[in-house]
């Protein structure tokens, strides 16, 4: 632990290498939680396009039968 966090005065600091892994472990975060982000989405995406197309498979269904074109 000395490597990371320095002690003077009372008062504890991280070190060089301390702030090179504090930055490296947020980085971490925020990659995982953006990839989080990114499968919801795309989940998400293949779920409107499949709506998407049942609305319009509605639609031309029900002017078909509207129009009484069979």
């Amino acid at each position: 632990m000395q490597t990371l966090v320095t002690q003077k005065d009372e008062k504890c600091s991280l070190t060089d290498l301390g702030q090179e892994a504090y930055n490296l472990i947020v980085k971490t975060n925020a990659y995982t939680s953006t990839n989080i982000v990114v499968s919801v989405l795309r989940r998400q995406l293949l779920l409107l396009i499949i709506a998407n197309a049942i609305l319009w498979a509605i639609a031309v269904f029900a002017t078909r039968q509207f129009e009484g074109v069979a």
